[in-house]
């Protein structure tokens, strides 16, 4: 059961549905103003992420970010994809701590991604 605390969490983790894409695609500009002001990015590495462009050139706006910084800002999550899958698409993101949904329910994904944000 959802505590309060599961609540909130799910109120400030704003999630982009991954279906926007007239909308997203039409103001760029929305998309580089939460690049550039984000402090972690959540990326969840799936088949529907890998079939879209637009989800790879936010993953290298915050890889771009990341590698100035010299600080971890991609908080990357595996759903339904294999390391092998991810080295053809992106292998500059195998060797990252990720998390994995076949491992940790969303529940679980949304502490740890609550623990992360907090440090």
């Amino acid at each position: 059961m959802a505590t309060s605390e599961d609540n909130k969490m799910a109120v400030d983790i704003k999630i982009r549905p991954q279906g926007a894409t007239g909308a997203v695609m039409a103001n760029m500009d929305f998309l580089q103003s939460d690049l550039v002001s984000s402090r972690f990015g959540v990326v969840i590495l799936s088949q529907a992420f890998f079939s879209k462009n637009w989800p790879q050139y936010e993953l290298d706006g915050l890889g771009s970010r990341e590698m100035g910084s010299g600080k971890q800002l991609i908080l990357p999550i595996w759903h339904n994809i294999t390391k092998d899958e991810l080295l053809r698409h992106v292998p500059s993101l195998v060797d990252k701590v990720a998390l994995r949904t076949a491992d940790l329910t969303v529940v679980e994904i949304g502490h740890r991604i609550r623990d992360a944000i907090r440090e």
